[in-house]
């Protein structure tokens, strides 16, 4: 038996309807009635008076005593007046306070399951051998782990579609600083879809994000945003890249790291647009819709 929960809020009536009825044999909406009178009246602390009429006062009050509270704003209040009679203390109390003696020691604690979790995790450290860093000094370790992951992610996609003798340059059996994100994200066989990128790769991927941010602030509101910074990509790093008439890897690199990066550029727009009201804008829903 399930209970869906929708709390709303009507200015007009001045009352709270919810707890929709989704399961079966109708039992659930008996249930989710009572449920729903003891919950208000446990929040309100008050059992005289209608409990609809004080449950809205009270939210009301917590929302900086807004007379006609929208609903995003009731959902805020409401969420906040739940947690201040669930987690806050109680002046009405007829006990003492719980001491919870576990959570206090839990630093002198060592459960058997702590140590082997611990042990394994030393273990898995332990075989992963950090030899030199294979990129410039210009990115630290951070940036460093974001592009290899990237890079990666290129590699498992176009190693399919690349001939035997480009195929053979993608990877590299070594492990560096900067692959250590890719080796904790393949943590067993059934999900090792990440591709370790080779010195040549991480070169090729970094020639591509300096080129991304410099043309990429110029063609972001024009037409033709992925098919532009496609080609200002691939006339970038032609000259980084050897020819092959077979596979084309200048071409693949280019397209899926633009498809990568340019799908981050327009989640941070997005959010950017959203704080300032600007959802309206044509420029940004071109910019959402690309």
């Amino acid at each position: 038996m399930s209970i869906k929960e929708a709390v709303c809020y009507y200015p007009k009536h001045d009352v709270v309807w919810g707890f929709e009825d989704y399961a079966h044999l109708g039992r659930s909406r008996y249930i989710a009635n009572h449920a729903c009178f003891f919950m208000a009246r446990g929040l309100t602390a008050n059992w005289k008076r209608p409990f609809g009429f004080v449950f809205s006062r009270v939210i009301r009050g917590k929302g900086g005593h807004r007379d006609n509270p929208d609903i995003r704003q009731f959902t805020s209040a409401l969420q906040q007046v739940m947690f201040d009679s669930l987690m806050g203390a109680s002046t009405r109390k007829s006990c003492k306070d719980d001491l919870d003696i576990f959570v206090f020691g839990l630093q002198n604690i060592a459960s058997p399951s702590t140590l082997e979790l611990a042990t394994t995790q030393t273990n898995v450290y332990a075989a992963f051998n950090l030899q030199e860093n294979v990129l410039p000094s210009l990115l630290n370790v951070q940036q460093a782990n974001v592009l290899a992951y990237i890079a990666g992610c290129i590699c498992h996609r176009i190693a399919p579609k690349m001939c035997r003798t480009c195929s053979q340059t993608l990877t590299t059996a070594d492990s560096h600083p900067e692959h250590l994100f890719i080796y904790e994200k393949n943590y067993s066989s059934a999900t090792s879809l990440l591709l370790t990128p080779s010195k040549y790769v991480m070169e090729l991927c970094l020639q591509l994000e300096n080129a991304y941010k410099t043309v990429c602030e110029e063609v972001l509101h024009k037409k033709a945003v992925k098919k532009t910074l496609t080609s200002y990509l691939i006339n970038a790093v032609t000259e980084a890249v050897p020819e092959c008439e077979q596979c084309n890897p200048v071409y693949l690199f280019s397209r899926l790291f633009t498809s990568v990066r340019l799908h981050h550029s327009l989640r941070l727009s997005n959010q950017t647009f959203c704080k300032t009201k600007m959802k309206r804008n044509r420029e940004v829903l071109k910019l959402s819709h690309v």
